[in-house]
């Protein structure tokens, strides 16, 4: 009987182990005002949303420039802008306006996104 019961426990705590991860890196420069308010959106949305996570790389620093580099040239955009979003696998997004909140939250649960300023990495 206690087998069973240590069976039927694990195997609802890894029921919710199959939550998807949204993986979000945020690509920015301290001087940029869009950038700080892309920065303050993420972190609210990664606060309220438990499968999200946020990783931001400052592009004063070189390992984060040549990231930010490689996403670009997968994108096929040469002009460089901050700040730049991206959900790993998904979507590129350059630059950031308060308007860009629900496009990226519904962007974000696995909708398309036709505007001019997503580029699809799928």
């Amino acid at each position: 009987m206690k087998k069973y019961l240590i069976l039927l426990i694990f195997s609802i705590a890894l029921s919710g182990c199959h939550e998807k991860l949204t993986h979000i890196d945020l690509y920015v420069l301290g001087t940029c005002g869009a950038c700080l308010a892309a920065k303050s959106f993420l972190n609210e949305y990664t606060s309220t949303h438990q499968n999200a996570y946020l990783t931001v790389y400052d592009l004063d620093e070189s390992s984060s420039l040549k990231k930010y580099q490689t996403v670009m040239k997968k994108i096929h955009y040469k002009k460089q802008v901050t700040p730049v979003i991206v959900m790993r696998g998904h979507f590129v997004k350059i630059g950031y306006n308060f308007n860009d909140q629900k496009d990226l939250e519904k962007a974000f649960s696995g909708q398309t996104i036709t505007k001019k300023t997503y580029y699809s990495l799928t």
